[in-house]
């Protein structure tokens, strides 16, 4: 798959199997059933390959994205390291995690983090059950150095981008979803392609919300396609709460 996308791969071999997923699409509900089954367990030589791999990317990536659950056997804090050697040499590191693992990245510091509502609820340790609440909490990593840009993906409700200086919420758009696979990890891909490229983060959110958007009218485990993109990202509404 990512050869026929024209992406060049680096295989990390480990011994056991690779983690598989699935959905199942019940026509008779309209129901979507996700199956993530349990991953390998990675030894530490396995571990010390990727770190390795990593630290020798040449050229070097002006971002790299760490994203998905970890695997067995992988300490959180390895997100951490990792978040401190992109920031020693000048990488910035997009995080998209969970769990202990996205605690540990935010305490070293990263670029930019994308957590869903209920991660940033647990990471926080409290309920934030409304929007005032959820841009006060994305304020505070900013404030606190923990991150430069904090993007709450919140579903139907739209998201929340936050950075210095500035915050915006963008309302969702109004389809009806296929299957919900991937929209969060599209979300992410076009926030960073838009921030990257040094556009305006109003336009970086409103392809952000357009790819994800895309992504939930795919059906099964479809990737956004381009066409849909650019189709549904005049349609983005966004609100600036500070800045612009």
């Amino acid at each position: 798959l990512l050869s026929a996308e024209g992406l060049d791969a680096r295989v990390i071999p480990v011994a056991e199997e690779t983690r598989q997923s699935f959905t199942v699409f019940d026509r008779s509900r309209d129901a979507e059933f996700r199956f993530v089954l349990p991953g390998p367990r990675l030894r530490e030589r396995e571990i010390r390959a990727l770190e390795t791999a990593l630290a020798e990317l040449s050229p070097r990536p002006d971002v790299l994205v760490a994203s998905g659950s970890l695997p067995d056997g992988m300490d959180p804090r390895r997100l951490a390291r990792l978040a401190r050697v992109a920031r020693r040499t000048g990488v910035r590191l997009a995080l998209d995690a969970s769990g202990e693992g996205l605690r540990a990245g935010l305490e070293a510091g990263v670029w930019l983090v994308k957590p869903n509502l209920r991660e940033l609820q647990e990471c926080l340790g409290r309920d934030l059950p409304d929007l005032s609440s959820r841009l006060a909490a994305a304020r505070e990593l900013v404030d606190d150095g923990r991150a430069a840009w904090v993007a709450v993906s919140l579903g139907r409700e739209g998201a929340l981008l936050v950075g210095v200086g500035f915050a915006a919420h963008a309302l969702a758009l109004p389809i009806t979803p296929v299957s919900t696979v991937g929209a969060g990890d599209s979300f992410l891909a076009g926030l960073v392609w838009e921030l990257s490229r040094a556009r305006s983060p109003q336009e970086a959110l409103a392809t952000a919300v357009a790819a994800a958007s895309a992504t939930l009218i795919s059906p099964g485990s479809g990737m956004a396609r381009s066409a849909d993109i650019r189709r549904l990202r005049p349609g983005v509404r966004i609100d600036i709460l500070e800045g612009g």
